[in-house]
């Protein structure tokens, strides 16, 4: 078992990656054009909602490396999705936003389209509100990468859970998934997140389709 995890430290420093952070570059999702609503949607707000800790008992509890939680700000704490363990299972580096992204703007680009999924015109501009515009706000409650360790083989996570309210509505949306590795690689990071972002916002229309909302 130690010698796995050794491993799998090995693995990391071999790939490139350097103490300061893995990076992670995540697409923007684009919906299918056609429009079969008129009913216009504005997504108010995405809230970071997610608590950090310093040394979390578990891995799946956003921390920092070599980072106080008390002082890093809310903002910068934005761009933090994950958090890597050593050979003997304590935490290191973090998986790390970059180009500018954060959690907020990453979820909001999801929830937006799996509206337009369901045919809903989404306003960007506040100024084009109407009267008939409805509005909505999200709370992202978890969004967080990680590595649980098991006897022959190392389990790379991700969460996410999201609360959106839409006129008298709230939809719970959360998904967890977990793929098996021998060595766990900073493109396996990369992938499972952009992958649990595509189930997520599958899910998400589905429940937005179910809903009642005009």
């Amino acid at each position: 078992m130690k010698n796995l995890l050794l491993a799998i430290f090995a693995a990391f420093m071999l790939c490139g990656c350097a103490p300061k952070g893995i990076f992670v570059s995540l697409p923007d999702e684009q919906a299918p054009s056609s429009i079969s609503k008129k009913t216009k949607i504005y997504i108010e707000s995405v809230k970071d909602v997610r608590t950090f800790e310093n040394d979390p008992k578990q891995a799946s509890t956003p921390s920092l490396y070599k980072h106080n939680v008390n002082e890093v700000s809310a903002k910068e704490k934005q761009k933090y999705i994950g958090r890597t363990r050593n050979g003997y299972g304590k935490g290191l580096w973090n998986v790390i936003l970059e180009n500018n992204q954060n959690v907020s703007l990453v979820l909001k680009s999801r929830i937006e389209e799996a509206f337009k999924e369901n045919g809903y015109q989404v306003v960007k501009d506040k100024s084009l509100i109407d009267e008939n515009t409805l509005t909505a706000s999200a709370r992202v409650v978890k969004f967080w990468s990680y590595i649980s360790l098991g006897f022959s083989k190392v389990g790379l996570n991700m969460d996410i859970d999201t609360l959106l309210s839409v006129k008298d509505k709230e939809i719970k949306t959360d998904l967890k998934r977990s793929e098996f590795y021998f060595l766990v690689t900073n493109d396996d990071f990369s992938n499972i997140i952009k992958t649990s972002l595509k189930e997520y916002k599958e899910k998400l229309a589905k429940q937005i389709s179910e809903l009642n909302l005009e």
